[in-house]
């Protein structure tokens, strides 16, 4: 993949993390933002819940914001240090992965519906099939 977002790139991850959260049973919104943080792809499962729509976006831009996953943000949070909270629009709840290609950020991706640890886990396991460095 060159290094910009390609639009059949985001499908392909889109399809793929809608392919692994649907083998395990969890109905999910997934979005996938371009490096300037536009939408490229979006789909939410009929049963997830409706807020899944807007949290997923929210994740996947601020993985791509801050060019880190919210599982580590939660994880600081967690540990006693709020300001993530301060942030306007940041979403630290795990489930959001940069996309980095070529050590380069290209976007980021954002799932919500499931648990966030499973949301985060459905994220980097379509990650790592998708995406070749």
């Amino acid at each position: 993949m060159a290094e910009t977002m390609k639009a059949v790139f985001a499908h392909n991850l889109l399809k793929e993390c809608l392919k692994i959260a649907r083998n395990q049973d969890q109905a999910v919104a997934v979005a996938i933002v371009d490096e300037g943080g536009n939408l490229m792809a979006f789909q939410r499962h009929e049963n997830a819940f409706l807020a899944a729509t807007d949290v997923s976006i929210a994740k996947a831009k601020t993985a791509h914001a801050f060019q880190r996953s919210t599982a580590e943000m939660q994880q600081t949070l967690e540990g006693g240090k709020f300001s993530y909270l301060s942030l306007p629009s940041a979403v630290p709840l795990a489930g959001g992965m940069p996309i980095v290609v070529n050590s380069r950020c290209v976007g980021g991706l954002g799932i919500c519906g499931a648990p966030s640890a499973v949301d985060q886990e459905i994220a980097i396991t379509a990650l790592s099939k998708v995406v070749t460095n």
